[in-house]
C-alpha cells in the first residue's frame, strides 16, 4: 500500500499492528546463529566449513542445517516476542516476578539488538520493490 499511493487510516494501522507475533514475522528479515563448537549446531557448522561441498558429510550437515534453520524461522517470531517481554516488563509470573535484570544476560541483549539492527539495515538499504522489505 505504501508504494501504491493508497491512503492508510489509523484504524487500519492499529488492526495490522495488533498482533505482536505478526509484527515480529514482518520485522525479521534475517537469521543469525551463534553456537559453541561443542553444540549440535556448532558441530554442523564445523562439518560444513571443513568438508568439501561435494562430500557426503557436507551434504548431510547442510541438510541438517536447513532443517534447523526452517524450525528457527518458524519459531523466531514467538521467541523474539517472549524475549522482548522478558527484557522490558516487570510483572508477576508463575514463580514470582519477572525482573529483566535477572532474566536477560548482556550477551542475549546484545544479540537481540544486533539482529534488529541488521534487519533494519536490510530494510533501509534493501530493494524497495522486494516483498521482504515492504511493511504493507
Amino acid at each position: 500500500m505504501v508504494n501504491t499511493g493508497a491512503k492508510i487510516d489509523i484504524k487500519e494501522i492499529e488492526t495490522r499492528c495488533e498482533n505482536h507475533l505478526t509484527k515480529q514475522e514482518w520485522a525479521q528479515l534475517s537469521f543469525t546463529t551463534v553456537a559453541d563448537n561443542d553444540t549440535q549446531i556448532g558441530k554442523l557448522l564445523r562439518k560444513m566449513i571443513t568438508n568439501d561441498p561435494q562430500s557426503p558429510d557436507f551434504r548431510q550437515a547442510n541438510a541438517d542445517m536447513e532443517k534447523f534453520m526452517a524450525k528457527k524461522r518458524k519459531d523466531a517470531p514467538k521467541a523474539r516476542h517472549n524475549e522482548r517481554l522478558k527484557a522490558l516488563y516487570v510483572e508477576p509470573n508463575a514463580t514470582g516476578w519477572n525482573r529483566p535484570i535477572e532474566q536477560v544476560t548482556k550477551e542475549s541483549a546484545y544479540q537481540s539488538i544486533y539482529q534488529a539492527v541488521n534487519d533494519y539495515a536490510l530494510f533501509l538499504h534493501g530493494d524497495p520493490e522486494s516483498k521482504s522489505t515492504r511493511l504493507f
